[in-house]
């Protein structure tokens, strides 16, 4: 008789639920943002019970009601393609994304929102941090007001202390 209360105990306490999950349905909750986010961005989180809102926090995992629909990664992304914000979440059922909840905050956020479901429990775990953004590679033109092209001597300044002065033993011309 004991053992069976006990047994019964453990099946319905609250802190235990993880223990008998299944993970097939689960999916993180996560924020990450490159600044600070709104007010309504936190207030969303917090009606999602989402409590992974800053890169370092532990994981926050929750099991999806309903009929599993996957997990969704929703990005807001700027005219670069760089991330403003990512949240993690179940996907809602339908396996469409919460676009009525976070569109409107990419949109004041200055972004474009995209998002992604994936069908597996946990999935979305490489997508909760913020990818980083592509570093675009530019040509530097010359400066107008010395006139150099940014071509760089061995006998810069630096080095040699001649204030910029060319090397004049120097044989190959900088390109």
């Amino acid at each position: 008789m004991i053992a069976l209360l006990v047994l019964l105990i453990a099946l319905v306490h609250p802190s235990l639920g993880s223990f008998w999950d299944v993970e097939a349905d689960n999916c993180y909750y996560a924020l990450r943002h490159r600044g600070t986010p709104s007010v309504e961005m936190f207030r969303k989180m917090q009606q999602w019970g989402t409590t992974d809102i800053w890169q370092g926090l532990a994981l926050d995992e929750h099991d999806c009601f309903g009929n599993f629909a996957g997990c969704q990664t929703f990005s807001c992304v700027d005219a670069n393609g760089d991330q403003i914000f990512v949240v993690n979440a179940c996907a809602p059922n339908g396996g469409k994304c919460t676009r009525s909840d976070l569109d409107p905050i990419c949109a004041k956020d200055g972004g474009i929102p995209k998002c992604e479901i994936c069908q597996e429990g946990l999935c979305n775990k490489a997508d909760i941090e913020l990818k980083k953004p592509v570093l675009k590679i530019t040509e530097k033109r010359g400066d107008p007001e010395t006139g150099t092209d940014n071509a760089k001597n061995k006998s810069s300044s630096k080095e040699t202390g001649t204030d910029g002065a060319k090397n004049k033993s120097s044989s190959t011309p900088a390109n």
